[in-house]
């Protein structure tokens, strides 16, 4: 039996083989069910041959197929010698011996001894049947027809038969005997798996694969694990182009029947149509394993290596497939084409040739001879091939395709763009002619219907690497040059062996300014282009923007060794040379690009180049005029305002200079493609930012990012800004962009921890400096400095005094430091530690108020009240309107009993600030203890009005001093209600006063 029958024949093999079922029912075939096990008479009868036959059984059962044909021949060799009365035995044995040749793929043997089965029992109807499965593999069709009919006249009942004889009609193409015959299969036994299989094998066969998808489900229904009907169901899902279903069904085929190749090689198919090629090799290598003179697993293989351009391996499998199997024409042509690729265009012929001998209706054959000759220079007889597909098949419109191509070759574009058009009136949608078509436009430099052709390409194929670089070249002479950046980089994505496509990419990154990148490109388009000068100066070129001068007078002296009159070579010599400071050869080289130029923008170039030499040499008059003279050969000179505007920028002639960035900007909607267009503005913005415009500079920064998103120094300006306008969320928000588009800049998580501390922040203004700190390969002090600042006022002082000592060790006389030092230890009640660094602090810096009135605190903790209150002058000295400094100096001089002084410091305090009712109530102590109760109760008064329980504490003491005042003037019940509220209030020592006096 083959390994490899067409599908409409695997469910009964397949299914009987693995599951290990009864062919067939057990009222039809009790005698065989019970043959191996029941027979005692016979056994007593026969010893001999049934000692044989029963050894015979046991090896088949244990897969010794040999052996067990052997013993079969033995046992029927005795029993015919035996007499008729062992008939039955011999029936058995012939019967047995029949499967096991079956199951030996030697179809030829089977029948032999089905034929005696018959003969000893012409109502054998389990031989009829046999014999006729053996039929249909033998293709006796209508002989296994008889025998199927022969079996259903004994056995009108088995669903089995009519399930073979539909078979058999079906490989007929007799489908209307077909149907008929497996509806009473099914009427008979509709629980039969195999029936709905084979009736899902007919419309398999008439190409309705979804009705036969919907038989098979019910045969899966029935036994989800029918080898058959998953296969044949695989089979369906994949003419009907699902092959991700096909997979899933073929890969269950292999769980359960892991040695069967056919499942393999199909799955294999199925990746083939997802390009997966490598798990298409795999299910090749297995199939192959398994059966290794599978002739279409190694065309397949072969097909798989030439879709990986492996041509030459693919040719082996070829050759492999075709020894198995002369008769392989689909090999033949698949070698016939690897020859093409490989341009052993002899052998392709003689393929093609052997191949068009057996068949000569396949158009695609025809054709591919016809590309065979024309690479062999047989022009007329590639068109006759052509010509030859079309007749096959008018439909073949490929062949137009290639007529054109002969054309195209033979030098007639005229007549071969009239093909390729005849294709797209045909085939609107055929890539390939329209591709044809824009590449003879390009040749006529007819670049907008070259155009207009590529994009119809690309409209259906984005995978056509040829396409994306022409477009790319076409784009790039009609100026359009992010498209053509865009369609290089696909192309090269795609195809990466076009020198020119690196060369052009190249030039449009050059002019994106994205250096690095057109550097490598222009070493590719040299590695692949050897000798083009161009490809030389342009490397020079991006090899200047990047400051690697040396390297790049090399590759300009290449060029002017080849020409020496290339202008652009000898105004990029001369930038070099004036980047290096060798002024006097760019003067020369200048000198002589000018002698030479004729055009005026070429004239402006290197009057251009000229200013920025003079003001390399800091000459900025010179420099200036020679600008002037750039802009008078061509007015629209933007880089020439721009670098005007520089340049009095630099000497503060700031009028001037907004007026040149104002003409340049002016000229930017002009020239889209000015790369520093964002510079400019940016220029613009910082010169107003000088000329305190702010908010204009913010206008200016927005539009440089909306320029350039990408770069982050724009984003870093705008935020710093932003942060000057008091707008911190938004100039947060900059600064986080200026990060994540530069995440290695100290600097600016610098700046934004700032930010954070203007939001106070201050754990996350803490992490942003550690980060600057961490990126800082020698971290500035003011990074210490600022991070300590950030510590101290989340609370954190160990750490920021940390901090601030480093900060000191860099910047000993870091006044400030120095201060939060002494503020740090005054937190931690270090007060002694505190007054030294203060002292410190005033040592470097005695201008500074806040110096005195933190080491003037420190002193008042430690109650060195004298001192304290000359810190408190010093400072009040410098900055009389900090009222906190006069109330401290007031509770000072109260303490040292100096109450005028202290009446005087708090009165200061209350003309700073009218609402302070700390300074009244501290007034009113002093004036107590003056003995002015009358003036004392009505600061209390005040101050009870301006600190309420609800508005702060502090309310009892005021009441309860409030109180003894009153006491003082006898007013007895009113203090009494003043002792009796800061009682209420919280405050045990009025209790005293209320037992004491007012019971």
């Amino acid at each position: 039996m083959s390994k490899h029958l067409p599908p409409f024949l695997y469910p009964l093999f397949l299914k009987k083989r693995y599951e290990k079922k009864p062919i067939f029912s057990y009222k039809v075939f009790y005698c065989l069910i019970f043959i191996f096990c029941c027979s005692f008479q016979l056994v007593s009868q026969t010893l001999t041959s049934r000692e044989f036959f029963d050894s015979a059984e046991k090896y088949r059962i244990n897969g010794d197929l040999e052996a067990a044909v052997e013993h079969y021949s033995e046992a029927i060799r005795i029993c015919k010698s035996e007499g008729e009365t062992q008939n039955k035995l011999c029936n058995d044995a012939y019967y047995n011996r029949g499967l096991v040749y079956m199951e030996q793929d030697k179809p030829n043997k089977a029948m032999l001894d089905f034929n005696q089965c018959i003969k000893l029992n012409p109502q054998d109807v389990g031989a009829l049947y046999l014999r006729g499965r053996v039929k249909l593999e033998l293709e006796d069709k209508y002989g296994a027809i008889d025998d199927f009919s022969t079996a259903i006249k004994f056995s009108p009942k088995e669903s089995t038969f009519y399930v073979g004889l539909t078979r058999a009609y079906s490989l007929l193409r007799e489908f209307e005997d077909a149907f008929k015959n497996i509806e009473q299969a099914i009427q008979l036994q509709p629980d039969n798996e195999d029936a709905y299989t084979e009736k899902g094998n007919i419309f398999f066969q008439q190409g309705d694969f979804t009705a036969a998808k919907v038989e098979y489900q019910k045969a899966l229904n029935l036994n989800a694990n029918d080898i058959s009907a998953n296969n044949n169901y695989a089979n369906a899902s994949k003419e009907l182009n699902n092959c991700s279903e096909a997979i899933e069904f073929y890969t269950k085929v292999i769980n359960l029947a892991p040695s069967l190749p056919s499942s393999y090689c199909n799955r294999a198919g199925c990746y083939i149509v997802f390009k997966k090629y490598a798990q298409a090799k795999v299910d090749l290598e297995k199939a192959l394993d398994l059966d290794g003179k599978y002739a279409m697993a190694y065309n397949l293989m072969g097909y798989v290596y030439s879709k990986e351009a492996d041509y030459e391996q693919a040719i082996i499998n070829y050759d492999y497939a075709l020894q198995l199997n002369p008769k392989l024409l689909n090999a033949r042509y698949n070698r016939g084409e690897a020859y093409y690729h490989l341009k052993k265009y002899p052998k392709s012929l003689e393929d093609l040739n052997a191949y068009i001998e057996v068949d000569k209706s396949n158009a695609e054959v025809f054709s591919q001879r016809g590309l065979t000759k024309l690479a062999l220079d047989d022009v007329h007889g590639a068109v006759a091939d052509q010509q030859k597909s079309l007749e096959i098949d008018p439909n073949y419109i490929v062949a137009y395709t290639r007529i054109g191509k002969c054309y195209e070759k033979d030098g007639n574009v005229e007549e071969a763009f009239k093909y390729h058009s005849k294709v797209v009136q045909n085939d609107p949608k055929n890539i390939e002619a329209h591709f044809n078509k824009g590449m003879i436009s390009y040749t006529k430099k007819e670049y907008y219907d070259a155009l207009g052709s590529l994009n119809t390409v690309l409209e259906y194929d984005q995978q056509n690497a040829k396409a994306f670089a022409t477009r790319a070249i076409i784009n790039f002479e009609l100026g359009k040059i992010d498209d053509a950046l865009m369609d290089c980089e696909k192309a090269i994505a795609l195809a990466p062996q076009s020198g020119a496509a690196y060369y052009y990419r190249g030039q449009i990154s050059y002019k994106m300014s994205k250096y690095e990148i057109a550097l490598e490109d222009f070493d590719k388009a040299i590695d692949l282009g050897k000798g083009n000068y161009l490809y030389h100066l342009h490397r020079g070129l991006a090899l200047t923007a990047l400051q690697q001068f040396q390297q790049a007078k090399i590759e300009l002296e290449k060029v002017l060794q080849k020409e020496s009159k290339n202008i652009l070579a000898l105004i990029t010599y001369a930038q070099i040379n004036r980047n290096l400071g060798v002024y006097q050869t760019s003067f020369d080289m200048l000198s002589k690009a000018k002698s030479i130029v004729k055009n005026k923008e070429d004239k402006a170039k290197i009057y251009y180049e000229y200013a920025l030499t003079y003001y390399e040499k800091n000459d900025y008059q010179k420099a200036i005029q020679f600008f002037l003279d750039a802009i008078k050969y061509n007015k629209d000179y933007v880089e020439a305002y721009y670098r005007l505007g520089l340049t009095y920028s630099f000497i503060n002639n700031r009028v001037v200079a907004l007026e040149q960035f104002n003409k340049a900007i002016n000229l930017l909607e002009q020239q889209p493609t000015f790369k520093d267009k964002a510079e400019v503005y940016s220029a613009r913005g910082t010169l107003l930012i000088q000329m305190e415009q702010q908010e204009d500079a913010l206008k200016d920064y927005e539009m440089a990012v909306a320029l350039e998103p990408q770069n982050s120094t724009f984003y870093e300006n705008k935020g710093l800004l932003l942060q000057q306008l008091g707008r911190y969320p938004e100039a947060l928000e900059d600064l986080s962009m200026a990060i994540q588009l530069n995440p290695q800049d100290p600097q600016k998580f610098f700046y934004r921890g700032n930010i954070h501390c203007d939001l106070e922040a201050f754990f996350e203004a803490v992490k942003d400096y550690s980060k600057a700190i961490t990126l800082h390969k020698s971290p500035p002090s003011l990074y210490y400095h600022r991070r300590g600042i950030a510590y101290f006022n989340d609370d954190k002082m160990d750490s920021a005094i940390f901090d601030f000592d480093k900060s000191l060790a860099d910047d000993p006389v870091n006044a400030d430091a120095y201060y939060y030092l002494g503020l740090s230890e005054s937190a931690k009640e270090n007060d002694d530690s505190a007054i030294k660094y203060l002292s410190k602090a005033i040592a470097i810096d005695d201008k500074n108020y806040k110096y005195y009135k933190a080491r003037g605190n420190a002193q008042y903790s430690l109650e060195q009240y004298e001192n304290a209150t000359i810190d408190y002058t010093a400072s009040i000295k410098i900055n009389s309107k900090d009222e906190e400094v006069h109330l401290k100096k007031g509770h000072a001089n109260k303490n040292l009993k100096l109450y005028e002084a202290s009446i005087n410091d708090y009165t200061n305090a209350i003309t700073i600030n009218e609402n302070s009712s700390e300074a009244y109530h501290g007034r009113g102590k002093a004036k107590y203890e003056l003995e002015k109760y009358e003036s004392s109760i009505e600061d209390y008064d005040k101050a009870i009005a301006l600190n309420t329980e609800e508005k702060g504490s502090g309310a009892k003491e005021i009441y309860f001093n409030r109180g003894v005042s009153k006491k003082a003037l006898g007013l007895k019940g009113e203090a009494c209600l003043d002792f009796s509220k800061a009682n209420q209030m919280g405050l045990f020592s009025a209790k005293s006063e209320i037992n004491s006096y007012c019971q």
